[in-house]
């Protein structure tokens, strides 16, 4: 048609698919109205109320410490330290290897290290991280203090994350699990170290050996027989590679069948992974799984669960050559005249090596000065100046005065006089002769002593604290110092970057427009010299008004797109959205919350609205917008020479525009400009973008067609091997 022949003769332009643009002013009676998923997409509700239990040492904060700039800065990423550089420093090395780990490769059951494979600790605080198995079979952890977290001995377990600045990450020893998630046939079911779920073998079709055995002993037996195969119960921990072991004894057969069964067993051997680390978890059918993404029927996926975040895990071979170098801190010279010298450690290299994909979190990060950062802070500093008067009573068998308090408990943090004292008068009392401050004896006013305050700050708010201020400290550093205080920041930033856009665009065509009277008042003769040089000054005024509304707007830009990658921003968008299911329900996946950059992350960001809103806050937003913009939006309005221009100004020959009727022209401009807009190029014309109405239905199925590709995209670059090689062809393969 004459459509299609025209839109014909643009091939170099691009395939418009980076983002679709929706507006207001196509369809019936000037408005869109599109349906909105206003229910839950993909929650994954397997690990939504599932809690870890921390060791100790995390749950009383014994290694929480106040961080400073260098530390906030360096947070999750520590430099290597300057010894390694000295000169005047000796190194004493000592190699380590785990002779148990060489015998259980070889087949050997004598693996002396009495650890639950499933339960792990953070270990380091960089962004290559190891965990540790801890704890016996059974049996607590036995992490006391933190010299038990040292890499030196133990088993490892190396994890990287590829997210550059992970919206929330674990603290130092806390624990999390490895969970392999598995979908299809329960009979080729991987065998994981930590135990869980176990292959189950189909039941046998023994009609016919009940016809030849007409006896009731031979009827109760294969019953029997039978109830074992369908009832297997759970692994424990096993140390045994032998896969008979891990899912029991074959059934005896009839001699007849013997050598076909033989092939069989090989073959059903061969089919079954066993996965080194973590417990296996069989996913029903209708269960979506535990990530934005879903698990592919027939694979397996390895996922890291902790109470701040799941994430995606991918297994890789570490090369024979590698191995693990620990730094222990220098110490004094031994003798006189040796020189100071710092311990090096050689020990073999983690055969568990994981990528962890995007971080979803599970616990919400809250930005400063707001109501949920101020209900954490308040009993956190309590419980930190109760614990250093109570420390200062036990060892030197006194309280502390009020300078010696903000000395020491967390100075770094800034907290205003007042508010300190109010914290402080919580937990402790003053007297007014010695001006020393002693805790509270136990249950005066409510005070139930430091253990029972401290118990009553989880860990995870602890994180995320952490993250907070290291978040706030990388946002100083760029220069932005008091707009990500408080709540709804990044939306009043947006709503800043709209009125300069308004007013960008506004000094844009009057400097158009100048421009062109300047051009005329040079080229009419009988106009004065007076008249054109009014013009030229004019277009010169507002050209430099112009360029410093595009610098102030670039700068709004900036401002607003790193306030909406804050962690706060980031886990309170997915959380509210894909877990609560507000507003659309649905996250924008592409665009700048990406944290890959090409595709193969997903952006938390939330998906705006389309459908107008009728509450007052809105409404008063949308007349501001509707003020900036105007109305000329509208391709009804526009004249026939109005769209031929818009048409050449894409590279349309008049030829092909004088077939077009006016609907033609309508239809060609709104995909022209879609097309443009979402390739980035839209040069101005993307108000005249338009979004094709969809169903409900179609638009959850495509939001969840574009989950899934995402997350096709993300297991294929994760899984793939440093030569090139795609490792997650199946993901089974990749753990």
């Amino acid at each position: 048609n004459r459509v299609t022949a025209a839109m014909g003769t643009l091939g170099s332009l691009g395939g418009g698919k980076g983002r679709a643009i929706t507006s207001s002013l196509m369809g019936p009676g000037g408005t869109e109205r599109t349906g909105r998923p206003s229910r839950h997409m993909n929650a994954a509700g397997t690990v939504e109320h599932e809690y870890i239990e921390q060791v100790d040492l995390i749950t009383t904060h014994a290694l929480v410490r106040d961080l400073s700039k260098v530390l906030l800065r360096e947070f999750h990423r520590p430099k290597l330290p300057l010894a390694v550089v000295r000169q005047d420093l000796s190194w004493q090395f000592q190699i380590r290897f785990s002779a148990s780990n060489r015998k259980t490769e070889g087949g050997s059951n004598n693996d002396k290290v009495p650890t639950s494979p499933f339960h792990h600790h953070q270990r380091s605080g960089g962004m290559m991280n190891s965990g540790l198995l801890v704890g016996g079979v059974g049996g607590a952890p036995t992490i006391r203090t933190e010299a038990d977290l040292s890499p030196s001995d133990g088993k490892l377990v190396l994890v990287e994350y590829s997210e550059e600045r992970p919206p929330i990450l674990l603290g130092k020893g806390m624990c999390f699990k490895i969970v392999n998630y598995y979908r299809g046939d329960k009979a080729h079911c991987p065998v994981s170290a930590g135990g869980g779920d176990r292959p189950v073998r189909r039941k046998r079709n023994d009609t016919e050996a009940q016809l030849e055995k007409d006896s009731s002993q031979s009827k109760k037996s294969a019953s029997k027989q039978q109830q074992q195969d369908r009832a297997l119960p759970r692994l424990n921990n096993n140390a045994s590679n032998n896969i008979l072991d891990w899912i029991g004894p074959i059934p005896k057969k009839d001699p007849s069948k013997a050598a076909s069964s033989a092939s069989g067993d090989a073959s059903a051997e061969r089919s079954i992974d066993i996965l080194p680390e973590g417990v296996t978890e069989i996913l029903h059918p209708s269960s979506h799984g535990p990530f934005l993404g879903e698990v592919p029927d027939g694979s397996t996926l390895t996922g890291l669960v902790s109470n701040l975040y799941v994430a995606p895990m991918f297994r890789h071979e570490p090369e024979s050559t590698d191995f693990l170098m620990v730094l222990t801190p220098p110490s004094g010279a031994t003798r006189a005249g040796h020189r100071e010298s710092m311990g090096v450690i050689l020990r073999d290299f983690p055969k568990s090596v994981y990528t962890v994909g995007q971080v979803e979190p599970r616990t919400r990060v809250h930005a400063p000065a707001t109501p949920g950062e101020k209900a954490f802070t308040s009993p956190f500093v309590s419980y930190q100046i109760a614990r250093a008067i109570t420390r200062s009573q036990a060892r030197e068998g006194h309280g502390l005065r009020l300078d010696e308090l903000q000395a020491r408990v967390l100075p770094n943090l800034e907290l205003p006089g007042n508010a300190f004292r109010q914290r402080l008068k919580a937990v402790a009392v003053y007297d007014k002769n010695t001006q020393i401050w002693t805790t509270k004896p136990l249950g005066f006013e409510g005070y139930q002593g430091v253990e029972a305050l401290g118990k009553s700050i989880s860990p995870e708010g602890v994180a995320a604290f952490e993250t907070t201020c290291a978040a706030s400290r990388r946002l100083a550093d760029l220069g932005i110092h008091h707009l990500f205080s408080g709540t709804n920041t990044a939306a009043s930033v947006g709503v800043c970057c709209v009125y300069l856009a308004g007013q960008l665009n506004a000094y844009r065509e009057l400097s158009r427009k100048m421009k062109r009277l300047v051009e005329i008042s040079r080229s009419q003769k009988h106009l004065s010299s007076l008249q054109g040089m009014f013009h030229e000054r004019a277009a010169t005024d507002i050209e430099s008004v112009y360029k410093v509304l595009r610098s102030k707007h670039e700068v709004a830009q900036f401002i607003h797109e790193e306030l909406q990658l804050a962690p706060w921003h980031l886990t309170g968008e997915f959380l509210d959205v894909h877990k609560k299911a507000e507003g659309t329900g649905m996250m924008k996946l592409t665009g700048i919350g990406d944290p890959s950059g090409t595709g193969e992350g997903f952006s938390f960001l939330r998906e705006v609205d389309s459908k107008p809103s009728k509450s007052v806050g809105n409404a008063a937003l949308n007349a501001q917008v509707k003020k900036i913009t105007g109305t000329e939006d509208d391709l009804r309005k526009l004249t026939m020479p109005q769209m031929a221009s818009l048409l050449r100004s894409y590279g349309m020959a008049q030829k092909q525009i004088d077939t077009l009727k006016r609907w033609d022209r309508v239809h060609c401009i709104r995909d022209l400009s879609t097309k443009a807009a979402s390739d980035g190029t839209g040069d101005g014309l993307e108000r005249f973008a338009r979004g094709e109405k969809l169903k409900l239905s179609e638009q959850k199925q495509m939001y969840r067609d574009r989950i899934q590709e995402i997350w096709r995209r993300q297991i294929a670059a994760l899984s793939q091997s440093d030569s090139g090689d795609k490792g997650g062809a199946d993901i089974g393969d990749s753990g």
